[in-house]
């Protein structure tokens, strides 16, 4: 009797078992089909937060008294607490192109080849250097300050870094006598990063490394330190962010080019007075500017780089990268290469080196 009992409750246990892993096996397909059915034919939508970001590239931004990401920190999602950008582009209000709403303030769309290395150069050269045909090569080109529109010395952080470029050993030596030299440059530096609200500046690093020089002893371990971390550190900083642009000493032409603008915006959209500024505005625009190789190499050169303040190594740098060549050779069409370590910039690698870099 007990042997039959045990038999009857083992067999129901197996059958329990058994129809709890075919009700879990037709759960799981049923879920399954139903999460790929629903994924493939009603998509869930991203959440706006993630999407809207809060940084904004149109033109009319630069006419807004407070806009994230120009006069203030901005957020690219919702974790702003890992993701802030404090201030990721400097407004130029004195540049009309922009302004009048015609042209984004980085402008170049057309190409996702070459947009972001044209951008690069939006950020601290007015349009012009590159858009109108030069009278004389070399191009007689000065800094503008981007709050006044006026021309200005070379911006600080160029300075500095000329500084510790040619004085390196001077500084380790002597450093008593430019303490004050580096503090007053790298706070020049630093306004030229402060966004127009009036908030301290944007720029952690340089702002670290400014409280450190200052509050140590010239000489000392924690002082030479810091400037070592600060002569390794300025690189990265020459890319734009220098509350300056190079420009054209031209007057005359800025303040015609001022009033063009005027008549554009004032006259009736798609009126012939509109369409007739427009054109009187782009008369002498060269729509697609000389190669990257007039900057970058060429001789003469569009642009003195001494005369603007940059050092001789950073002149050496700019004008001998071999990523001009290239970025050169993706406009027109011409194979691609990548630089051979060791071997002279620009010069096409041998027929091996090529198959490989296809």
């Amino acid at each position: 009797m007990t042997s039959a009992i045990l038999q009857v409750a083992k067999g129901a246990i197996l059958r329990a078992y058994a129809l709890t892993v075919l009700l879990v096996v037709v759960w799981s397909g049923y879920a399954a089909v139903r999460y790929l059915v629903r994924t493939v034919f009603c998509p869930p939508q991203v959440p706006a937060g993630f999407l809207d970001g809060q940084p904004r590239l149109e033109a009319q931004a630069l006419r807004a008294e407070h806009v994230p990401g120009v006069t203030g920190p901005a957020a690219r999602a919702p974790l702003g607490r890992y993701h802030r950008v404090e201030a990721w582009f400097q407004a130029d209000p004195h540049n009309g192109c922009t302004t009048s709403g015609c042209h984004a303030p980085l402008p170049h769309k057309r190409s996702k080849e070459l947009s972001a290395f044209a951008n690069l150069h939006s950020t601290f050269m007015r349009c012009e250097l590159c858009h109108v045909r030069p009278s004389e090569v070399p191009v007689r080109a000065v800094w503008v300050d981007l709050k006044t529109g006026r021309p200005q010395e070379a911006p600080a952080v160029l300075q500095l870094y000329r500084l510790f470029e040619q004085d390196a050993e001077g500084i380790l030596r002597d450093p008593a006598d430019r303490h004050g030299t580096i503090l007053s440059l790298l706070d020049r530096a630093l306004e030229a990063t402060r966004p127009s609200t009036g908030r301290p500046h944007a720029d952690p690093l340089l702002g670290y490394l400014r409280t450190q020089i200052a509050t140590s002893e010239p000489g000392s371990p924690v002082w030479r330190h810091s400037i070592q971390q600060l002569g390794a550190a300025l690189p990265n900083h020459l890319r734009g962010e220098y509350g300056a642009k190079i420009d054209v000493p031209d007057i005359h032409s800025r303040r015609q080019r001022a009033e063009q603008t005027r008549r554009y915006l004032v006259a009736p959209a798609q009126s012939p007075e509109r369409k007739a500024a427009l054109k009187d505005i782009h008369a002498g625009i060269v729509e697609k500017p000389g190669a990257c190789l007039e900057c970058h190499g060429g001789e003469p050169p569009r642009i003195r780089l001494d005369h603007l303040g940059y050092s001789p190594g950073r002149i050496d740098t700019l004008r001998g990268t071999p990523i001009a060549r290239m970025i050169q050779h993706v406009g027109q069409g011409q194979p691609f290469y990548l630089p051979r370590i060791g071997g002279a910039p620009g010069t096409a690698p041998s027929e091996t080196t090529q198959e490989s870099n296809r």
